[in-house]
């Protein structure tokens, strides 16, 4: 009996019923899709984050400008996910999009789990990976309560879900191309995670079909799968090149894509790299954190070579770096956060998971209904860990910030306010400066805080308030609102 026989025979019997129920009904699954739903309902509420109001307001007022936008940025798929806006054109509406965000983000734990799941790996081991993998790396959890960072999350969803249908073989591969092509066009660091995935499946695969799947992807269905996603690169470049140089050229000037390749690598180490192990903890990120993810990598990797797949190990290493810092690398100088490391943080999460699971299930081997048993409970802290995390550096400060200019903005205040005096990016209201997404203030930037002070007004019965002018001190107190005042009182 081979061992990945021995551990469906294992679920099988945990659960008391026959292999055909477990396949149509699946509980771990579900129980994958609750806990991932977890941490997005944790943040619902009628509040947003920086970009957010200026999307809302975009879409109600500016519909012409915010597409071209998108486009730009070679993002065209954005505009069709972005359109849930319109089904939410006020303040007090925008819990509804959280809702959705959540249900979304319990998606995403699913399908990292089928994944998985597919490799031939145990149910209870593919639920603490595919699960951990969502509440430890940033950008998933960005995703889920940064509300214009939803449309990514879709797209991640689309990304794993291509990665799947390929190492199954069960679709044609222009389908997975299709669908990595489409999450290339709603946010390209996610179309990244598939490719890593697959890539990784040396290290995750548990089942000789999966990896005769794997070796014989390489030669027809990858290729055939890269043509989708290759014609949708190469047009998001095209659009984001026209963007760009239309914007040089009204401004004077020129501007390459990679620009200076020295100052590219130096950024890249310097910050991109260290962030790429900075999976979110109580404690953040330290040595010992960085020890013990090295650790389980390397007990992942030994058990891959222990399995004689040596080759196979290197080619997934380097696919893997490849597709984590390609597109890194090449926005390393302006984008050096969790967001476009998305798939490099879910390659270290994969790698020291699995070096995780490994062990419980090798300590327990002889009591395998307890190696269960701890991984669903490891699951479940991951969830709530994941939710503590969103609630408290996330949630409580965007929920402080609005509710202050909420209660200074009532309607007189709203008719008279000609002015307002930006906040400084640290402020004392706002979460930890290690959560580098969270820790800036909406009320840092002009067109952010005109949004937002629109949008409150509208709701305090001032719907049409012109944008206030920014200014640097206090000139008319009765016209002016001051936001370095009012967060740090």
């Amino acid at each position: 009996m081979t061992e990945d026989t021995a551990l469906q025979e294992l679920d099988t019997a945990l659960l008391g019923h026959s292999d055909a129920w477990y396949r149509r009904t699946d509980p771990f699954g579900l129980v994958a899709f609750i806990l991932g739903s977890i941490p997005g309902f944790f943040v619902v509420g009628n509040f947003g984050f920086a970009d957010d109001y200026g999307q809302m307001s975009l879409t109600q007022q500016q519909i012409l400008g915010w597409a071209k936008s998108m486009v730009g940025c070679g993002r065209p798929v954005q505009l069709v996910a972005l359109a849930i806006w319109k089904c939410f054109p006020s303040i007090s509406d925008l819990w509804g999009y959280h809702v959705v965000a959540a249900l979304v983000g319990g998606l995403c734990a699913w399908t990292l789990y089928a994944f998985i799941r597919s490799l031939g790996r145990s149910a209870a081991s593919s639920l603490f990976i595919g699960l951990g993998s969502l509440c430890l790396v940033p950008g998933f959890l960005i995703q889920i309560a940064w509300l214009q960072m939803f449309p990514f999350l879709l797209a991640s969803v689309a990304s794993i879900t291509g990665a799947r249908w390929l190492i199954e073989a069960k679709h044609r591969p222009w389908i997975s191309g299709l669908l990595f092509a489409l999450a290339w066009l709603c946010y390209q660091p996610s179309a990244l995670i598939g490719i890593i995935l697959i890539a990784a499946t040396p290290f995750l695969a548990m089942s000789d079909v999966a990896m005769n799947s794997w070796r014989q992807l390489w030669w027809r269905r990858l290729v055939q799968a890269s043509i989708p996603l290759a014609v949708a690169g190469i047009a998001s470049v095209i659009m984001v090149k026209i963007a760009v140089a239309a914007h040089w050229a009204k401004a004077g000037g020129r501007h390459q894509f990679l620009g200076n390749v020295s100052g590219h690598i130096h950024a890249w180490l310097h910050n991109q790299l260290p962030m790429t192990f900075r999976l979110w903890s109580p404690f953040g990120l330290s040595h010992r954190v960085l020890v013990i993810e090295l650790i389980f990598g390397l007990i992942t990797v030994g058990v891959a070579l222990r399995r004689r797949r040596v080759l196979e190990s290197v080619i997934a290493v380097l696919f893997m770096g490849a597709g984590s810092y390609l597109l890194a690398f090449a926005t390393a100088a302006f984008d050096a956060d969790a967001r476009a490391l998305v798939a490099s943080q879910v390659a270290v999460a994969l790698m020291a998971l699995t070096g995780m699971a490994l062990t419980v299930e090798w300590a327990l081997a002889r009591w395998r209904s307890l190696s269960v048993a701890l991984l669903v409970a490891m699951s479940v802290l991951l969830s709530v860990h994941a939710s503590m995390l969103l609630r408290n550096d996330y949630a409580r400060p965007n929920k402080v910030e609005l509710h202050l200019i909420s209660q200074a903005l009532n309607s007189k205040k709203c008719r008279n306010l000609d002015y307002i005096v930006l906040a400084h990016s640290p402020t004392s209201a706002l979460g930890p400066a290690e959560a580098n997404e969270f820790g800036s203030p909406t009320t840092k930037a002009p067109w952010m805080s005109q949004k937002l002070v629109q949008l409150v007004c509208a709701a305090a019965g001032v719907p049409h308030l012109a944008l206030p002018h920014v200014v640097n001190s206090v000139t008319q107190p009765a016209r002016t609102l001051d936001f370095n005042t009012l967060l740090n009182p």
